[in-house]
């Protein structure tokens, strides 16, 4: 019987390790991919986290940029830097942590350039504002498209966490599913293990009793004669041993007791409320450290007094109901406002615990006061808050309703009463308001249908109402409620009453109708007349050509033949006769140079224009070959700094530099001329200067100085026919520029011109 037992016992043992040796070989590949899910779900948190942190980033860039130009402070720069480094951070690490998810790389395939574009955008806000602070229209035009682009960006990243949070989903239930399934084998496997554990526990414990049943028996024989010998020797030492133990737990009492009492004063004083034991005769018996903070005494002070002398009668008297009933055996919580003896008063949370005897009556109670004043404070200005946004949107001047979530309206403001006739109390509530409003049965199921549809996000929703006193009027309604929700609210919109809009709609509606028959009419007139200013055009050119060398011919006669009369009968005029001639031949000649400038003048406006990248330093450099003579005799000093490329007719801007320059030399000093040429980027316009140290213009000229044949100097002064800066505007008009000029006497001038800037001229220089 003995071997079958112990054969049993090792077999038990082998099949038992058996076992769990196959439930380990069996659960290895659940558990490996419950491993792997898990590691999914947390690779779905890292993408979670990094999208929510790509749109952190976004808006403090954003913030940081609107800041720095509002206020020029350092520390938004920073933010500003801080939040470009964290979208391109979390950017790469959606990239990485999605390497796997084909739709979300090809989402972030078009996320990626409009991140680029929006913080593109933002620096070329920083550096327009670098540049000119002052030019806030084109700040405001990139401040909305930046707007335009961060609604794309966050549309898209609400659509990658939409789909992360679905993926999160499925891999969290496939999750607990690998779980569920390693628990079952697992704990089937633990179970019969245990199962053979526990019979093979039995055998041995069975083999043990006989044992010890043996050992007992053998023990019980030695005992008894020990017995007689020890029964003497025992009854001392039962008595010596009763005297220490007593002592010894005397002792381990007093310690325990003090220990108890060390950590309860050290637990209850770290606690920032009021902890206090008070007998049935309201004497203070125990107090935690916060009495002494608030009341301002010492713990000597304290100990042994009464509730009323520490407290103060005032306040003893606002909290004597409530000590009164805890003594009654009663728990007792409440509030009350606890005046005190500085003037002061405060809101206390108080619990009383009654502390019972063995008789069951109340001998103390413990008290529990915190303070909540400041609580109480905030929640009055809550209740502050809460009325005015109450008054804020009865009194504002659109329409504002409310629904609760059965769909009955709990809000209906006064511009409501006053558009629609109908007051708050005959709205709220009323489930018959629909009818009311939207008589029309069909119309009423249309809007109905259409609301179903959209749901509680919309705006500019125009509907027409029956007002109470049966007129319709036209509503603008937007429901915002989703984005901006309010406890107690299931959906709320505001709405403006654009009846007189619409009425004025109809009215330009017609008159634009009205208007388009007159611009058909307008247009084939005008077709007539350009049809004319064609054929006049054509006459103008061959108008020009006969100026150009018909008109020109007889000039040339007139000069060649007193030229020789001159010659030929020099000794036979008087000097009065010889001035006559001279005067005969400067006015042909000033005459002939008229006609060329009036021809010159004229091809500007008639000659097509030829668009094209040009370099303007090229430009420039055939300008001043062109007056290298003038340039010479004058002993001019020409400074060019670097010019741009720009989109213009090169023919007429090598005669717009050659005019500008040439007047410069022109109307000039003592001194050698200075020269300098220039031009800067203002927003989308290039700005070209050429200023001069000449003789200056006074200020109530500078406007005359572009009409043509204006002069300010006489001929015998300085020569020419006062076309040449007529010319220059004319050019300039025709490249939709502007040209202005800045002088002062004595001092120079500053000729300023404009050119619209075209980015295909950058991208051409690059």
């Amino acid at each position: 019987m003995k071997g079958l037992s112990e054969r049993a016992i090792a077999g038990g043992f082998v099949l038992a390790l058996l076992l769990l040796s196959g439930v380990g070989v069996v659960s290895y590949p659940s558990l490996h991919r419950l491993i792997e899910h898990q590691r999914r779900v947390d690779y779905t948190h890292q993408v979670l986290e990094a999208i929510d942190d790509t749109l952190l980033g976004m808006t403090d860039a954003a913030y940081g940029r609107r800041g720095y130009l509002l206020s020029q402070e350092k520390r938004f720069l920073t933010i500003y830097q801080d939040g470009v480094q964290l979208t391109n951070k979390n950017l790469q690490a959606i990239r990485r942590l999605t390497a796997d998810d084909a739709t979300q790389q090809r989402r972030l395939d078009e996320l990626e350039p409009l991140v680029a574009e929006r913080l593109a955008g933002l620096q070329r806000s920083l550096d327009l504002y670098y540049r000119n602070p002052s030019d806030r229209d084109t700040q405001s035009t990139l401040t909305s498209q930046g707007t335009t682009i961060q609604e794309k960006l966050q549309e898209k990243l609400r659509v990658m966490h939409d789909d992360e949070q679905v993926l999160l989903q499925q891999r969290s239930v496939s999750a607990e599913g690998s779980v569920a399934q390693v628990t079952i084998v697992e704990g089937s496997g633990l179970g019969l293990s245990f199962v053979l554990l526990a019979a093979v526990y039995g055998l041995l414990q069975r083999q043990v009793r006989i044992r010890q049943r043996a050992e007992a028996a053998l023990q019980n024989a030695n005992e008894q004669l020990e017995t007689k010998v020890q029964v003497r020797t025992a009854e001392l030492v039962q008595v010596n041993t009763l005297l220490q133990t007593e002592l010894l737990e005397r002792e381990f009492a007093e310690k325990a007791r003090s220990q108890s009492e060390k950590f309860l004063r050290t637990i209850t004083d770290a606690l920032p409320v009021l902890v206090s034991y008070v007998d049935a005769d309201l004497c203070y018996r125990f107090h935690n450290r916060a009495y002494e903070i608030w009341f301002g005494k010492s713990c000597t002070e304290m100990d042994r007094q009464l509730l009323w002398q520490v407290l103060g009668k005032p306040a003893f008297q606002a909290i004597e109901p409530y000590v009164r009933a805890v003594l009654s055996g009663r728990e007792v919580t409440f509030k009350v406002l606890v005046p005190y003896r500085d003037g002061g008063a405060r809101w206390v949370n108080a619990v009383y615990i009654p502390d019972f005897g063995e008789q069951g009556e109340a001998r103390g109670f413990v008290a529990l006061v915190s303070d909540i004043t400041e609580r109480k404070q905030a929640e009055e200005q809550l209740r502050q808050s809460e009325k005015h946004l109450r008054a804020v949107l009865q009194t504002m001047p659109v329409m504002m309703d409310a629904f609760d979530p059965d769909w009955n309206i709990i809000v209906w403001n006064q511009e409501c009463e006053r558009v629609t006739g109908y007051r708050a109390d005959q709205v709220v509530g009323n489930p018959e308001i629909l009818e009311l409003l939207y008589p029309n049965p069909a119309y009423r199921q249309q809007m109905i249908a259409a609301w179903n549809d959209r749901g509680n996000s919309y705006r500019d929703w125009e509907w027409d109402i029956t007002c109470k006193d049966g007129s319709i009027k036209t509503i603008s309604w937007s429901n915002i409620s989703e984005q901006f929700p309010i406890s107690g609210w299931a959906a709320w919109g505001i709405g403006v009453d654009i009846t007189g809009r619409k009425q004025v709609e109809r009215i330009l509606r017609q008159i634009n109708e009205e208007l388009e028959i007159k611009v058909q009419a307008r247009t084939a007139e005008l077709n007539q007349l350009n049809q004319e200013l064609v054929r006049s055009n054509q006459e103008l050119e061959q108008f020009a050509y006969i100026t150009s060398h018909d008109l020109q011919e007889p000039l040339r006669a007139v000069i060649g033949y007193t030229q020789l009369l001159v010659q030929d009968y020099q000794d036979q005029l008087d000097p009065a006769a010889q001035e006559y001639t001279a005067y005969i031949v400067d006015g042909a000649r000033r005459m002939q140079q008229l006609i060329q400038d009036l021809l010159t003048y004229s091809r500007v406006g008639t000659r097509d224009l030829v668009l094209g990248c040009i370099d303007c330093n090229a430009v420039l450099r055939q300008a001043l070959g062109n007056l290298q003579v003038a340039i010479a005799e004058s002993n001019a000093t020409i400074h060019a700094e670097p010019l741009p490329i720009a989109i213009a007719d090169q023919t007429q801007f090598v005669q717009l530099f050659q005019n500008l320059i040439g007047n410069a030399l022109k109307f000039r000093r003592q001194e050698p001329p200075q020269i300098r040429i220039s031009a800067i980027l203002n927003g989308r316009e290039w700005c070209f200067q050429v200023q001069d140290n000449g003789i200056g213009i006074k200020p109530r000229y500078l406007e005359r100085i572009f009409e043509i044949f204006k002069r300010l100097h006489p001929r015998t002064e300085f020569p020419g026919t006062g076309i040449g800066l007529a010319i220059c505007k004319k050019i300039i008009d025709r490249h939709n520029g502007q040209i202005w000029a800045e002088s002062e006497p004595g001092v120079g001038t500053t000729f300023y011109f404009t050119l619209p800037h075209h980015e295909q001229s950058d991208t051409e220089t690059d």
